[in-house]
């Protein structure tokens, strides 16, 4: 009974999940990589800590998957820079004193 179950998802989990090319992954990898490595250099250069973690998650976004609704640049643009801003306010304000 289980072992038809597993079976059952594993097919139907198929149907959902696109199949990439070696291709595809490769330019994904490489394309994450020299982002984060370009933003590694910049925080080491300017002594300003630029990466963050949402960044890594947004670049394979981009990279591996450009046609999904996720990774259009008014999603990646504004959702990063919200999240700095947000971040930015909360640092300011535990710097006033509030903490």
């Amino acid at each position: 009974m289980l072992q038809s179950w597993l079976v059952e998802q594993r097919r139907r989990g198929r149907a959902y999940q696109p199949s990439f090319r070696r291709s595809q992954i490769s330019v994904t990898w490489l394309g994450a990589l020299l982002a984060l490595a370009l933003l590694g250099l910049l925080s080491a250069w300017s002594g300003m800590v630029l990466l963050a973690a949402p960044l890594g998650a947004s670049s394979v976004l981009l990279f591996g998957y450009p046609a999904s609704p996720l990774a259009q640049p008014r999603n990646i643009v504004l959702g990063n820079v919200m999240g700095a801003l947000v971040s930015v306010m909360a640092v300011a304000w535990l710097g006033q004193g509030a903490w």
